[in-house]
């Protein structure tokens, strides 16, 4: 062939290629990209299970504790004082001074009412005895006072010297527990008081507290309480009984004025004890709601659930009774699916 006849033929070659490229691509099925998938993997999603401890607001009703007013067992200035407020009256300790005399508070199963002398005995003079044994004295808790009692009772009021033939009832300050925490003081520094007038104001107790209105729906099972960063377990009944629930509880209800019958509104924090696991699904895949129930479609078809919580277009639900959540549910099911 002339060289001339050179870009004819190349012109038929390549004329023919595209001819058969044309062919092969009408003729030849295109496989179907792997993102895409079958039309149920399209339309499905897979259930996700979390941990729920279905935390619901609840109200209680407060009854904080009357307070305790300490008043002075002695007459005369006051010369001493370490109260403050917001401080503590721990008992063995001297808070106030009167005419430069110390005072001891003391707790005591039975108020310190009379003036003891040596040989006196009863039921009170017991009581100052186990006190003081619990203070580190060696003293009996025979209901007798001794020299070693009065003895024990000067040391604490810094007046070891003094005459331990008889003690005064001026000199001990009777508290209602151990450490009490003082919310006033009205015993100032030069302040003449007659023998039963206040000296200090104590917290005394927590009072009691129960949830009085809580969500009807609740998840069942052994729940908890929460005030601020305090947490604890709460009976059936709603009845609080840890101390320091309690007193978070008191505290919260300080600031709200009671009703008529003296209970203070507090709202506080419900939540399960133990997490229960809830499967994530989108509010799409619901159908047939009706109050807290609806239905998804798995793949074996519908199963009802139960609706506990949804945010940010995130439903939770559990499965109905006796039944179990699908792996995977459609995300947009017929809206006219029941469960059966």
């Amino acid at each position: 062939m002339s060289k001339a006849g050179w870009p004819v033929l190349s012109v038929l070659v390549i004329g023919a290629a595209a001819l058969g490229a044309c062919i092969a691509f009408l003729v030849l099925p295109v496989p179907k990209p792997a993102a895409v998938g079958s039309p149920a993997m399209l339309g499905t999603i897979e259930v996700v299970n979390r941990g729920f401890t279905d935390e619901r607001p609840v109200t209680l009703h407060a009854f904080p504790a009357e307070p305790t007013i300490l008043t002075s067992p002695a007459s005369g200035r006051i010369t001493a004082t370490t109260c403050r407020k917001d401080s503590t009256i721990t008992s063995g300790s001297a808070p106030f001074s009167v005419n430069g005399r110390a005072i001891v508070a003391l707790k005591t199963a039975v108020p310190l009412w009379r003036e003891l002398a040596v040989g006196d005995s009863g039921s009170d003079v017991r009581a100052l005895q186990e006190e003081l044994q619990r203070l580190g004295f060696s003293v009996a808790a025979d209901g007798t006072l001794g020299n070693t009692g009065i003895g024990a009772v000067n040391t604490l009021r810094g007046a070891p010297e003094d005459d331990t033939s008889s003690l005064l009832a001026a000199d001990v300050l009777w508290i209602p527990d151990v450490t009490n925490q003082v919310l006033e003081c009205s015993g100032e520094l030069g302040r003449f008081v007659a023998a039963g007038d206040p000296l200090a104001t104590l917290r005394s107790g927590d009072g009691s507290a129960a949830v009085v209105d809580s969500p009807s729906n609740l998840i069942p099972g052994p729940r908890a309480l929460r005030i601020g960063e305090v947490s604890a377990p709460v009976s059936d009944d709603g009845r609080v009984t840890d101390e320091k629930l309690l007193r978070a509880i008191s505290e919260a209800a300080g600031a709200v004025d009671p009703d008529a019958s003296g209970a203070r509104a507090v709202v506080a924090a419900s939540l399960l004890l133990e997490p229960v696991t809830v499967g994530v699904v989108p509010a799409s895949a619901l159908v047939a709601i009706e109050g807290d129930r609806a239905c998804v479609v798995g793949p074996d078809g519908p199963a009802q659930v139960r609706l506990v919580s949804s945010q940010l277009g995130e439903t939770y639900v559990l499965p109905s009774l006796h039944g179990e959540l699908p792996a995977r549910v459609e995300i947009q099911p017929d809206q006219t699916t029941t469960c059966g």
